[in-house]
């Protein structure tokens, strides 16, 4: 009973005490975004055009001082610092920031509509979308660990583990996978996708993390305080709690 009191304490802290388990939680904090669909005479030059566009991005670069990925060509949205401003109303006034949340892997929606995959199309708006999340490898049994990303999206889906690009499926493209693998040290590790629907033909976006035994906590979200994830956290615990009582 102990032990189930201290989960619950430091759910409510927004600590995550849990080991590793044969199937850990994982969770992705979500900040999703909209870019107006007007056609043809879209806004933005990126969006809803022929020909499609691919944004270039080199495996090993960083994110800019705005945190959005480093393109070095390819597409018409790149501002300040070569970045790519599909997640950015700071840097591009065609996109407008619409709500936060959570997703639990493995995690696959063949309806990533505007407003937070809410909408049932995209013919008035295109969502775009930044999922974040927090890798604890910290008790791994060995110095390095190999953890496979199984991504599935339409369009643009791209990864960042500690502020590298490690690959992604970028462009305007039908639904496509991929799996990308990392050795990643037995430390903590950061995890951030970035994501774009960006032509009215689907809005897919799917991803996996194996080996599934790895624990995955949402990263820094904002307009979710740490309370507010303190009860995310909390209502696993108590669900969890349950099981053990009912055995």
């Amino acid at each position: 009973m102990k032990k189930h009191v201290l989960l619950a304490v430091c759910a409510v802290a927004g600590v995550l005490p849990w080991s590793q388990s044969a199937q850990a939680q994982q969770v992705l904090g979500a900040t999703y975004f909209s870019v107006p669909n007007g056609g043809a005479g879209t806004p933005d030059p990126d969006f809803q055009r022929d020909p499609f566009t691919t944004p270039i991005i080199a495996i090993g670069s960083g994110l800019g001082p705005n945190g959005m990925p480093i393109a070095t060509g390819g597409v018409s949205d790149i501002g300040p610092g070569s970045q790519l401003t599909w997640w950015s109303p700071t840097l591009n006034n065609n996109v407008t920031q619409t709500g936060t949340g959570f997703i639990t892997l493995p995690y696959l929606n063949n309806a990533m509509f505007p407003p937070n995959n809410t909408g049932a199309s995209d013919a008035s708006a295109f969502e775009t979308a930044i999922f974040k999340g927090d890798i604890n490898l910290t008790g791994a049994a060995s110095a390095l660990t190999a953890v496979s990303f199984h991504l599935t999206s339409d369009d643009d889906s791209l990864i960042y583990v500690d502020g590298k690009y490690i690959g992604g499926l970028p462009g305007v493209h039908a639904t496509e996978s991929t799996t990308i693998t990392d050795l990643l040290s037995a430390s903590d590790h950061s995890l951030e996708i970035f994501y774009a629907d960006r032509h009215t033909v689907g809005a897919v976006f799917g991803l996996s993390i194996s080996p599934d035994s790895i624990m995955v906590s949402p990263g820094p979200t904002p307009g979710v305080g740490l309370l507010g994830l303190g009860f995310l956290v909390l209502a696993g615990a108590m669900t969890r709690m349950r099981g053990l009582l009912a055995r």
